[in-house]
C-alpha cells in the first residue's frame, strides 16, 4: 500500500507504452526535493553526485515511475575528459523497476534503498548512481546500487542534436516484460538500458 501511494506522490517512468507521460518541470522539481530530505542517506552513495534539482526529469504511468537528477558540473567536455575515474553524472531515482544486465534482473540486496517520506509515511525507493568513464573504444555508463562495483554497464555512443535540459529522458517498450530508457546528455553522449518489474 505505501509502495502504491508512494509513486503516486513520489516519482516517475512507465507502462512502456503510448500511455507513459513525462513529467512536468513542476512535478519533477517536486518529486526530487522529496528524494533529498533524508540527506544522511543520501551519503551512502557509492558515487557521490551533487545533485541539480531543478533539472529533474521523468516519466510515470501507473505504479511505475523513474526520476533522473543531473550532477550540478554535468557538461558534454567533462564527460568527454573522463578517463579510468568514473565521472558522475546523475541520480536516477525509480518505482517498482530496475535495471537488467543482460538478460539478469539486479538482485534486490544489491539495491541502495532511501528512505522517503511521502503522503502516506516513510517508504524506502531504490537510488542508482550514474556515472562513466573511458575505455578503448569510447565512453560507457555505469549503473551503481550499494556497491563500489556497477551493477550494469553500457556502452555510450556521440550524437550531435540541440538540447535544454542537461539531460532528456525517454522511455519504450521492450518486449512484454521490460522497457527501454534512453538518456540524452546535453545533447552530445546517448545511452540505454533495460528495467523491469522485479517482481514480475
Amino acid at each position: 500500500m505505501k509502495k502504491t501511494i508512494l509513486l503516486a506522490a513520489l516519482l516517475t517512468l512507465a507502462n512502456w507504452a503510448s500511455a507513459q507521460e513525462s513529467l512536468s518541470r513542476e512535478e519533477a522539481l517536486k518529486y526530487a526535493l522529496a528524494t533529498h530530505m533524508n540527506l544522511a542517506a543520501l551519503k551512502s552513495a557509492p558515487v557521490k553526485v551533487d545533485a541539480d534539482l531543478k533539472y529533474a526529469v521523468g516519466a510515470k504511468e501507473g505504479e511505475y515511475g523513474v526520476l533522473v537528477i543531473p550532477e550540478c558540473k554535468l557538461t558534454a567536455n567533462r564527460m568527454a575528459k573522463a578517463g579510468d575515474k568514473v565521472v558522475p553524472v546523475a541520480q536516477l531515482w525509480t518505482h517498482r523497476l530496475v535495471p537488467k544486465n543482460g538478460d539478469t534482473v539486479v538482485a534486490k540486496d544489491s539495491l541502495n534503498l532511501v528512505s522517503v517520506t511521502g503522503p502516506d509515511g516513510e517508504v524506502s525507493v531504490p537510488l542508482f548512481i550514474l556515472g562513466v568513464r573511458s575505455k578503448a573504444d569510447g565512453l560507457e555508463l555505469l549503473i551503481y546500487g550499494k556497491d563500489k562495483e556497477p551493477l550494469v554497464t553500457v556502452p555510450m555512443k556521440s550524437i550531435d542534436t540541440k538540447q535544454e535540459a542537461p539531460i532528456e529522458l525517454t522511455a519504450s517498450k521492450e518486449g512484454d516484460e521490460a522497457g527501454r530508457i534512453t538518456l540524452k546528455f546535453r545533447g552530445k553522449y546517448e545511452a540505454s538500458f533495460l528495467v523491469t518489474d522485479p517482481d514480475a
